[in-house]
């Protein structure tokens, strides 16, 4: 009978070393997972901006500017919009050169970027989620 209640105390140190270890990793995937829905988000963001931007040629370059960045805001849901960073730009195309930016047949170009943090106790790191979309202008 005295070995059983040894075990049992056995038992409960055992899980009292453990159970850090295992909130530690648990806390560590949940941030993994977070950043990885924020990349997904970003990438997102930065196709829906350069398809708002591409269909609408015949507006003035600060218009395709507005509408694609209303449309990296309005696909970034659930991330704060004030880290949010996001630059559109015209390239001429090369292959169809018309002297004129921001036409039909350009290139605009979204990048959109998002700092990341992980961070477990004393366990940290950080840095910044970057994508960008090219798409022809329509």
């Amino acid at each position: 009978m005295s070995r059983r209640r040894s075990e049992r105390g056995q038992t409960a140190v055992e899980f009292a070393l453990v159970i850090p270890v295992m909130l530690l990793f648990l806390l560590g995937i949940f941030q993994i997972g977070i950043t990885y829905f924020n990349n997904e988000s970003i990438a997102t963001a930065a196709r829906d901006g350069a398809r708002a931007g591409a269909i609408h040629t015949g507006s003035t370059p600060a218009q395709i500017i507005a509408f694609a960045k209303a449309a990296v805001q309005a696909s970034a849901v659930g991330m704060d919009q004030s880290n949010l960073t996001i630059t559109v730009v015209g390239i001429d195309n090369p292959q169809a050169p018309n002297g004129t930016l921001w036409d039909q047949g350009d290139i605009i170009d979204v990048t959109v970027t998002y700092p990341w943090k992980l961070g477990v106790m004393a366990f940290s790191a950080n840095g910044t989620l970057s994508t960008h979309t090219q798409l022809r202008m329509e």
